[in-house]
């Protein structure tokens, strides 16, 4: 079997690669859990000054609408980080399909 060389600049692509994937990732979990936390902020009850569209004081005087728009946000950052999760097992998958055809050692 042959062994691949790396140079110096494909390593580097590498590593950019892995960096703005790992910034992918925390600004999707980011977006994902700081909006959905954000959705039930706006919905307690608080001293405001003005009644809600519910017929409450709260947080947002918005309520209703303003947790509906961050609970849809907060469910696009959910089905983004699953739709990557997905897209990383198939690659994974992808690149160890060689192994197939290599003769498999068993211990005895």
């Amino acid at each position: 079997m042959e062994r691949k060389k790396f140079s110096l600049v494909s390593l580097l692509k590498k590593l950019i690669k892995l960096f703005f994937m790992t910034l992918y990732v925390i600004l999707i979990v980011g977006l994902s859990f700081g909006t959905a936390s954000a959705s039930i902020i706006t919905i307690l009850p608080a001293e405001a000054s003005k009644v809600n569209h519910l017929g409450y004081y709260s947080t947002c005087s918005f309520a209703p609408y303003s947790t509906i728009i961050l609970f849809s946000l907060a469910i696009l950052g959910f089905i983004l980080l699953i739709k990557f999760v997905k897209r990383l097992v198939r690659q994974s998958k992808k690149s160890v399909l060689y192994l197939g055809r290599e003769t498999v050692i068993t211990q005895n």
